[in-house]
């Protein structure tokens, strides 16, 4: 936390101390303000905070405190991730998650020295999913439509997850679900939007996905097999443009992914497992994808790991994508590396292709190996009964 500032870090300054000084109705007037509204009433808090105990505080003050609350939200990350585990796998696995999830270097990489909050839509994410399966759905979709609020890119998730909702909760509840859901969309969106309540989130949505039109935006990713920054997705093949095309592999592994959960009957490890496929496909098929887009997948496969039939070498594969998608964040934000390490890092970080096809391989030998063993029955699932008592 104490590195120095990112380039981000700066901008999140900038948006921090622009909340404080027009408050949310005039926010997006200016020009570069292009996140959701919903963590910037955390920037908003940041920024009356230090205005009030630091009258002029330096960047290093400033980006310090603006790291605490995605630093906390890791922990509440991890400690979620413990308490699933703990019902279902022994307690050896269910104390190691915590650490297996906290020293990931992706994860310690994007929340400490970038000091991005892509970890609060993770948790909560997370702890919807964790809900909607403790028969809380309401709640659920609340939060769900708030992580929404925070990153766009919880839409990767909601296909699957309104599957589940509708298979696992009654009919009136899930009228309830969606009323909830609406109501948190609205309403936290509001203040920023009075002038247009119903059509100016629609809008600076649309406005933020215009931006990079590219078939990656630093994601190694299917993408950047192709070509990468800065390739336009506009560009067609058969008819169809890039972007179409992307939109239609990432559709083909949400049904696929629900397909299988369906088949399993939507059992509490089959929506984790689920999760994190199509967490992966987010990141891997569609185009104009950042480089931490992959971030919320981490959680969903650590847990799915943990209660499968396989722990270890699940454990594996998470450990090399961790490694792999760390060298991706640190190609875009790079801090100096210990001088031992920088030729290593000088060398890894021009293997981006090579990075990229590894990752496409992972993601579809996850894919392909869950419905082949769906259709094989083959377990890969821990039984309640033979998980230790402790």
């Amino acid at each position: 936390m104490t590195f120095p500032g990112s380039a981000d870090l700066f901008l999140l300054r900038t948006f921090s101390e622009r909340m404080v000084d027009v408050g949310p109705r005039d926010y997006y007037l200016a020009d570069y303000q292009h996140y959701l509204p919903g963590y910037l009433y955390v920037f908003w808090g940041i920024g009356e905070f230090i205005r009030f105990f630091f009258p002029n505080p330096s960047n290093e003050t400033y980006f310090f405190i603006l790291r605490i609350p995605p630093n906390l939200i890791d922990m509440a990350t991890a400690f979620l991730i413990f308490k699933i585990v703990s019902k279902w796998a022994s307690p050896r696995w269910a104390v190691a998650a915590p650490a297996l999830y906290l020293f990931n270097p992706a994860v310690l990489y994007n929340t400490g020295p970038w000091g991005q909050f892509d970890t609060v839509p993770t948790f909560l994410m997370l702890l919807a999913v964790y809900l909607l399966l403790e028969k809380k759905p309401e709640l659920s979709a609340g939060l769900l439509a708030y992580a929404f609020l925070v990153k766009a890119q919880t839409l990767a998730i909601i296909p699957l997850y309104s599957l589940a909702l509708v298979l696992k909760t009654p009919p009136k509840r899930i009228v309830l679900s969606a009323a909830v859901a609406g109501a948190a969309l609205f309403f936290i969106q509001l203040p920023f939007f009075l002038d247009d309540p119903f059509l100016g989130m629609y809008k600076l949505t649309r406005e933020i996905e215009e931006n990079y039109p590219f078939v990656s935006v630093n994601g190694w990713n299917l993408w950047e097999i192709y070509g990468g920054w800065p390739k336009s997705d506009t560009e067609t093949w058969l008819g169809i443009s890039l972007q179409g095309w992307g939109i239609v592999l990432w559709l083909s592994a949400q049904a696929a992914a629900g397909f299988w959960m369906f088949k399993r009957g939507v059992d509490n490890w089959s929506v984790y497992w689920a999760s994190a496929l199509v967490l992966f496909a987010f990141f891997i098929l569609p185009t104009r994808i950042h480089e931490r887009y992959l971030f919320p997948f981490f959680a969903f496969f650590l847990v799915s790991a943990l209660l499968s039939r396989w722990p270890v070498p699940l454990l594996g594969l998470y450990g090399v994508i961790s490694v792999l998608h760390f060298f991706n964040l640190y190609y875009v934000e790079q801090e100096k590396p210990y001088p031992i390490l920088e030729p290593l890092f000088n060398f890894v970080l021009k293997q981006d292709v090579a990075i990229s096809c590894a990752l496409v391989a992972a993601f579809v030998a996850l894919l392909a190996g869950t419905l082949a063993a769906q259709f094989l029955r083959v377990r890969i699932r821990q039984e309640q009964a033979s998980v230790p008592s402790g």
